[in-house]
């Protein structure tokens, strides 16, 4: 019996004293190979293991991206109240390729945003949740054949609730990268305020149609024609931007203008320290929605009259129209330059409108 155990006990030395030879050739042939078998080690660890590329949360996030983030939720809380479906503005969260934004559902809408770490570091913000709402896709299919199909027919479902990630202008979805539209999120319900998958060319034959999980880009401007756009947050804030006042966005409003000029937006509140040009020539829709109303905007100035690309002019009182053109009779702290100069008749129209408005 002893030799039985001796043998038994020898066997074992002799594997386990080759399986430690083996290893140590190993790791002196391919001395990066435990460095990548540790990492597969990780990824099989899902949940239970700290991706080591996503950073603690940390303080050295840029404010843009700090800003834009907690926009975007607050968007989202806003169009979450709306009783009707609607187009969320989408202010973009980040068009940097190092930058992901996971969207999940945690007890509601949640998410994070993290930067590859590197020599710049890394940085990651956690947000609160919006309860009640779930990260979701539009189910294109549906949706089109629904409310974009010439003959529509009632559908089933209309969001395809997932987790989601954002990197700059690509959603991953199912394993797979989507372009998505980079103006609106649509709400289709209290639950559902979901992104919108598309593709550029889908039937020839058709301006608009649909796959599984994307609809043609051309459909964008048929949605935008059948749905409203949802309140924001930034609408009854005081908008300054380059220098510029524009008033609260809630005071604008889209009109159109007919063939050949077509829709644009038009000042039509109240305060003389918006220039009286948008109120008679308006924005275009991409200036409005993408270059003015899409941000939190600049720091308000504290004056009362009218400030334009940086420079004060005073109020609309005190100018006066002498040997053809305007001059600053005020006194207030006009730049001089634009006492001695003054104005000519079309730019102090522009600024304060004809002699009697207002």
């Amino acid at each position: 019996m002893n030799k039985k155990g001796d043998i038994f006990s020898s066997q074992t030395s002799m594997w386990i004293l080759f399986i430690i030879t083996i290893v140590v050739l190993l790791m002196i042939l391919y001395p990066n190979l435990m460095g990548k078998l540790s990492n597969t080690a990780l990824s099989f660890g899902g949940w239970l293991v700290e991706d080591p590329k996503r950073p603690d949360i940390t303080k050295n996030i840029p404010i843009e991206i700090e800003s834009s983030y907690t926009n975007f939720f607050d968007q989202l809380e806003k169009a979450k109240q709306e009783n009707r479906q609607c187009l969320m503005k989408y202010n973009g969260l980040s068009t940097e390729d190092d930058i992901s934004i996971e969207l999940y559902y945690e007890n509601g809408f949640s998410g994070w945003i993290y930067k590859k770490t590197g020599k710049q570091g890394g940085f990651r913000l956690s947000t609160d949740t919006v309860a009640g709402l779930k990260p979701c896709i539009l189910d294109a299919k549906n949706f089109y054949d629904e409310y974009l199909k010439e003959e529509k027919q009632n559908t089933g479902r209309k969001a395809v609730e997932s987790d989601l990630i954002i990197e700059g202008d690509k959603i991953k979805f199912l394993d797979d990268s989507y372009s998505f539209d980079q103006d609106y999120l649509i709400k289709l319900d209290d639950e559902h305020i979901c992104f919108i998958l598309t593709h550029k060319v889908g039937n020839i034959f058709k301006s608009c149609d649909a796959k599984d999980y994307t609809l043609d880009n051309d459909c964008i401007t048929d949605i935008k024609d059948k749905f409203e756009k949802c309140s924001s947050p930034l609408d009854n804030i005081d908008f300054f931007y380059t220098g510029v006042y524009y008033g609260k966005k809630s005071d604008w409003k889209i009109v159109d203008q007919g063939l050949p000029k077509g829709k644009n937006y038009f000042y039509q509140g109240n305060d003389p320290r918006v220039p009286y040009a948008f109120k008679e020539f308006g924005l275009s829709i991409n200036d409005f929605e993408n270059k003015v109303f899409n941000k939190l905007p600049d720091k308000m100035h504290d004056k009362k009259g009218m400030v334009y690309k940086g420079e004060y002019y005073g109020v609309k009182e005190d100018w006066e129209y002498k040997n053809g053109g305007w001059v600053y009779i005020g006194s207030e702290n006009v730049p001089n330059y634009i006492r001695e100069k003054g104005l000519n008749p079309q730019p102090k129209f522009n600024l304060f409108g004809p002699p009697k408005e207002g």
